[in-house]
C-alpha cells in the first residue's frame, strides 16, 4: 500500500523526532492521548474553583472563620486559599524544572498522586493549621501539573494541529467547573456517612490518584523530550508504535472511503505520489 511504504522510506531516511510526528494527521489516537492528559488539568481546575464553593461549608462547620483578624491568622478562611496558591507558586517557580529533569509522563504522574494524597489527607483535618498544611502539600502538586499538562500535549502532538488539540483539552479540563459547581451543591448542605460535606467534595477530588494509574498505561513518554536528552533509541521507538496506531487507523478510514469514493482516492494517492509528500492519509 502507498502508505505502507512511505512509513517504510521515511524510516531508512532516519527524519528527526519532531518531524516524524509532524507529518502524522489527526486521528482518534490523539484525541485519546489528549483527553488522559486533559485529565491532570480536570483535577487542576476541580480543585481551584472548588474554594469558592465549599467555602460556606468550611466556615459552617466552624473550622474557619469568614475574616482574618491578621496577616498569619490561620483560623481565616484566607488561610485556606493561601495556603493553597503558596503551594502552587512553589510547585510553579521551583520545582517546575523537575518535568525539563525527569520526563513529562513521569512528573505529570508523580505531581497527581501528591495532588490527589494530599487533597484526601486533607479532607479529614480538623484544624485550620493542619488542613493549610496539606492545602500547601497539593497546590505544589497542582503547581507542577500546570507546566507539565500543557508541554506533555504540545510535544506529543503533530505541530499543524496542536493548536487544535490544545482546545480540545480546555474544553475537557474546563467540564470541571460545573461539576464541582453542582456536587458542592448537593452535598455541602448535608451530613453524608457521617462527614460533613465539603469533605466529600474534597475526597471526590482526590480521585485523580485512582484514575492515574489507568490513564498511565497508555501514555508514552514524550518523543521529543527524549530526543532531547539524546535517548534517541527510545524515542524512535515511542514514535514507531505511534506511526503504527496511526497508520491502522488511517488504513481503516482509508477503506471505507474506497469503498465509497474509490475514484477520489485514487486521484489523491496519485497526487501525493507526484509530490513526493510524506503522508499518512488517504487524503489531504
Amino acid at each position: 500500500m502507498f502508505m505502507e511504504k512511505e512509513i517504510a522510506g521515511s524510516a531508512r531516511a532516519l527524519p528527526s523526532v519532531s518531524a516524524r510526528l509532524d507529518r502524522l494527521p489527526p486521528t482518534r489516537y490523539f484525541r485519546g492521548l489528549v483527553v488522559r492528559i486533559a485529565i491532570g488539568g480536570w483535577f487542576e481546575f476541580y480543585e481551584m474553583f472548588m474554594a469558592a464553593y465549599i467555602s460556606l461549608g468550611l466556615i459552617g462547620s466552624g473550622l474557619y472563620r469568614a475574616t482574618t483578624v491578621g496577616l498569619f491568622d490561620v483560623n481565616g478562611f484566607a488561610s485556606f486559599l493561601g495556603s493553597f496558591f503558596a503551594g502552587m507558586f512553589v510547585g510553579t517557580v521551583a520545582l517546575g524544572g523537575f518535568t525539563d529533569r525527569f520526563g513529562r509522563r513521569a512528573v505529570f504522574t508523580a505531581a497527581m498522586l501528591i495532588y490527589s494524597a494530599a487533597t484526601f489527607v486533607a479532607a479529614f483535618q480538623t484544624s485550620p493549621a493542619s488542613m493549610d498544611l496539606w492545602r500547601f502539600f497539593a497546590g505544589i502538586g497542582i503547581g507542577v501539573q500546570l507546566i507539565t499538562v500543557d508541554t506533555y500535549i504540545s510535544e506529543l502532538t503533530p505541530s499543524r494541529t496542536r493548536g487544535r488539540y490544545s482546545a480540545f483539552s480546555i474544553l475537557v479540563i474546563l467540564t470541571s467547573v460545573p461539576i464541582v459547581a453542582v456536587l458542592s451543591y448537593l452535598l455541602v448542605p448535608h451530613m453524608v456517612l457521617g462527614l460533613d460535606g465539603w469533605r466529600w467534595v474534597m475526597i471526590i477530588g482526590s480521585a485523580g490518584a485512582i484514575l492515574i494509574w489507568f490513564m498511565r498505561r497508555g501514555l508514552p513518554e514524550s518523543p521529543r523530550w527524549l530526543e532531547s536528552k539524546g535517548r534517541d533509541a527510545e524515542a524512535h521507538a515511542i514514535v514507531d508504535a505511534i506511526e503504527a496506531r496511526v497508520a491502522a487507523e488511517t488504513a481503516a478510514r482509508c477503506r471505507r472511503r474506497t469503498s465509497a469514493h474509490p475514484a477520489q482516492v485514487a486521484v489523491n494517492a496519485a497526487r501525493g505520489r507526484r509530490s513526493g509528500r510524506v503522508a499518512i492519509s488517504c487524503a489531504q
